[in-house]
C-alpha cells in the first residue's frame, strides 16, 4: 500500500503531477470542444425539424435517427398505440 502512495506522489519519484496534468488537459479539451458539439447539434436539429426537404434529407443522411437494432416489442406496442388499434 505504501508503494502505491509513493507512486502517486508529486515530483520526480511519483506520477501524481503527470496524472494531474493529463486530467487538466482532458478537461480543457472537453470544455474547448463543447461549444462546437452544441452548435453542430443545434444546426442538425434545426435542419431535421425544418420544412425544407433538402435540409431534412441532408441532416438524415449524415445523422440518421438511432433506434433499436432488434425488435424489442415495446416499439410495436408504441406504434399500435399511436395508430389507435
Amino acid at each position: 500500500m505504501m508503494d502505491l502512495i509513493t507512486q502517486l506522489a508529486w515530483g520526480p519519484t511519483g506520477w501524481g503531477d503527470e496524472l494531474a496534468a493529463g486530467t487538466l488537459l482532458t478537461v480543457s479539451l472537453a470544455l474547448a470542444t463543447l461549444p462546437f458539439g452544441l452548435a453542430i447539434g443545434l444546426l442538425v436539429a434545426l435542419a431535421k425539424t425544418s420544412g425544407e426537404k433538402s435540409l431534412q434529407t441532408a441532416a438524415n443522411i449524415h445523422f440518421p435517427d438511432i433506434g433499436h437494432t432488434k425488435p424489442c416489442g415495446h416499439c410495436e406496442e408504441d406504434a399500435r398505440d399511436q395508430v389507435g388499434q
